[in-house]
C-alpha cells in the first residue's frame, strides 16, 4: 500500500528547539530548532520514498479565535530566536527541494487533517508526525499518528487498535472526549466537574447526541474548536514528491555538516520517467496490468508514468492529440491509477495529466508534447 507521511512543522520545530543546546552559526544565527528538525526530517525521508510533506500555519487571526476570543490566548510569545529560525525553515525547506504546503486561514493540524483524508480517498496509508493531540481524532484502520513523547528521541505510534487499547473507545470518539474535558493547550476549559476518567465512561454510555443534550452550549462550542476542519485539495497535491536537489548548499551555510552526507542519501535517488505511446504501440504495452481490459471499449492513445512518482504506472486515456475540453463532456473518464481502473472526473483528469506529464493546457486545449 502506498504512504505518505506529513510532519506537523511547528510542533517538530518547537520541540526540536527545547530539546537541543543553543546551537548557532558562527555569525550568530541560532540554529538548533531548525538542525533537530532536520535530522528527524532526514531519518523520515528514508521510510516515506515520495511521498513526504511538512505542513505548516498560516499567519494571521485565527478562525477558532472568532468562536472563542481566549483560544490560545494562554500561550507565552515564543522565544526571539525560535522566532527567527521559524522564519527561516520554508525558505530551507524550498532550498532543499522539500514538499512544504501551508494554507491561507488554516492551521497546522486542519490542513493535515484535509491531506489525510485527500490520501485516504486515493487509498495511501497516512502516518502523522506531530505533538498534538487533536490529531488523534484522525486515526482509522489507514492512518497512524505518532507523537513526539520527550523531545524529539522519544515517540509513541497510535494505530487504531493501540488507541482503542489505550482509551477505551474509537478515535471516531476522540472529538467527544477533547470536548468534555477540555484542552488546556489551547486555552478551552472542559464541562464543569468532567475529567478524563469520567469523560471516557460518559463516551462508552451515550451517543454524541445524548452528551449535547446533557451539557449543551459548553459541549457544542468545545466540538466546534476541536474538530478539525476538511477541505478541498487540489489534485496536483499527489504529484508533490522529494526531489532531487542538484546541490546541498543551505545545509553549509547553516554550518549543518554533519547533515549533508544523509541528506545526500534520501535526495539523490528518485528519478520520473514519463513516455507517451500512440495507437500502433498498443499491443507492446503492460494490458496485463489492467485488472479489465475490457472497460475500455477501444484502444486510445495514452501517457504511461513509471518510477518513483506519486502516481505509480498510471495509464492515462484520452481521445486524439489535440483534445477540447468541451468534447470530452462531463462523463467520468476511466483511467488506470495504482492497480485499477476508476471513473475520474473529467476536470480531475486535466489536473491529474497537465502536472504528471508533458502535457500543457493552452485555453480548452489539452496539449500532449513529445
Amino acid at each position: 500500500m502506498k504512504k505518505v507521511i506529513l510532519v506537523d512543522s511547528n510542533s517538530l520545530l518547537y520541540r526540536s528547539y527545547y530539546a537541543l543546546p543553543n546551537l548557532s552559526t558562527k555569525d550568530g544565527f541560532p540554529t538548533g530548532g531548525i538542525y533537530g528538525f532536520l535530522r528527524i526530517v532526514s531519518k523520515l525521508l528514508t521510510e516515506a520514498h515520495s511521498h513526504f510533506i511538512i505542513v505548516g500555519d498560516a499567519k494571521g487571526v485565527l478562525a477558532r479565535s472568532l468562536v472563542f476570543k481566549e483560544y490560545k490566548t494562554n500561550r507565552p510569545k515564543a522565544p526571539d530566536e525560535l522566532s527567527l529560525q521559524r522564519e527561516k525553515l520554508p525558505d530551507i525547506l524550498g532550498a532543499l527541494s522539500l514538499p512544504y504546503i501551508v494554507y491561507e486561514g488554516k492551521e497546522a493540524d486542519d490542513t493535515i487533517s484535509a491531506l489525510t483524508h485527500f490520501f485516504e480517498r486515493w487509498g495511501f496509508q497516512v502516518e502523522i508526525y506531530t505533538s498534538d493531540t487533536d490529531m488523534m481524532q484522525l486515526i482509522s484502520q489507514n492512518t497512524t499518528v505518532v507523537t513526539f513523547k520527550k523531545g524529539i528521541t522519544q515517540v509513541k505510534r497510535y494505530d487504531y487498535s493501540t488507541f482503542v487499547e489505550e482509551f477505551g473507545f474509537t478515535p471516531e470518539r476522540f472529538v467527544d472526549y477533547k470536548s468534555l474535558v477540555g484542552d488546556s493547550a489551547d486555552n478551552i476549559p472542559g464541562v464543569n466537574g468532567i475529567g478524563p476518567k469520567t469523560a471516557s465512561s460518559l463516551i462508552k454510555d451515550f451517543s454524541r447526541e445524548e452528551l449535547l443534550s446533557k451539557f449543551g452550549t459548553v459541549l457544542e462550542r468545545n466540538l466546534q474548536l476541536i474538530t478539525l476542519e476538511d477541505f478541498p485539495i487540489p489534485y496536483s497535491v499527489l504529484l508533490l514528491r522529494v526531489k532531487p536537489s542538484a546541490e546541498l548548499k543551505v545545509l553549509e551555510e547553516f554550518e549543518f555538516n554533519s547533515l549533508i552526507t544523509p541528506f545526500l542519501k534520501v535526495l539523490g535517488t528518485r528519478k520520473v520517467q514519463v513516455s507517451l505511446f500512440g495507437l500502433e504501440d498498443i499491443d507492446r504495452l503492460p494490458w496485463q496490468c489492467l485488472s479489465d481490459p475490457t472497460a475500455v471499449e477501444e484502444p486510445f492513445p495514452f501517457a504511461f508514468v513509471e518510477g518513483e512518482d506519486p502516481i505509480r504506472s498510471a495509464n492515462m486515456l484520452y481521445a486524439q492529440r489535440f483534445l477540447k475540453r468541451n468534447d470530452l463532456g462531463e462523463s467520468p473518464i476511466k483511467v488506470f491509477l495504482d492497480g485499477e481502473v476508476r471513473d475520474i472526473a473529467v476536470d480531475e483528469v486535466l489536473a491529474l495529466l497537465n502536472a504528471a506529464t508533458n502535457v500543457s493546457l493552452e485555453g480548452d486545449l489539452l496539449r500532449l508534447e513529445q
